[in-house]
């Protein structure tokens, strides 16, 4: 069952021209967005270095521990224990600053990413239009060989310059002079 003949034209019509306005204006939006989401990431990082700190100072009194608890030799903490916990403390501690810092490394990875993507349509349609000037400026350069095939360089130059001969009168010697002048009638 086709939805979208059941929606009324009008509807559609909006939505059909929001779309396109935001296609139209994707670079500019993705470039906002890129923008905020870079600034966001920046003051999500400042937070999470606060939490830093009493992270490490955690882990570090964990490792003191459990140096403290080996060397007095308590409850048969062997070498291999020591290893264990260390391993655990650090993979713990690790985690932690992970969990701090998450946030911010994907809020800015969205945000480098849409920058990125702003720039990659904007690519793209330069070389849409590099290939379409390319495609015009072929099909004109045909054309005035033909037009210069067919009556001449010198009729293509007139045509192509919007050439004419105009008559000018030197009042004081009555004097008839022909000028040739790139333009239209009228123009100086």
């Amino acid at each position: 069952m086709n939805l979208i003949k059941h929606i009324p034209a009008g509807i559609t019509q909006k939505v059909g021209r929001a779309v396109l306005e935001t296609q139209k204006n994707s670079p500019t939006l993705l470039f906002g967005a890129g923008v905020v989401g870079v600034l966001t990431a920046t003051v999500l990082a400042c937070r999470a270095t606060l939490k830093v700190e009493e992270i490490l100072e955690g882990a570090k009194d964990n490792l003191h521990t459990a140096n403290e608890l080996h060397k007095t030799g308590h409850l048969n903490y062997s070498d291999e224990d020591l290893m264990k916990d260390v391993v655990t403390i650090r993979v713990r501690t690790v985690a932690k600053l992970v969990q701090v810092y998450g946030p911010a490394l994907v809020v800015g990875a969205i945000g480098i990413g849409c920058l990125a993507g702003g720039q990659i349509v904007l690519n793209r349609r330069n070389v849409a239009l590099t290939a379409a000037y390319a495609a015009l400026e072929k099909g004109f350069n045909d054309y005035r060989a033909r037009v210069a095939d067919a009556f001449g360089t010198e009729k293509e130059a007139e045509l192509r310059y919007a050439a004419e001969d105009r008559e000018f009168i030197d009042e004081t010697t009555s004097t008839v002079f022909t000028d040739s002048r790139v333009g239209p009638t009228g123009a100086s």
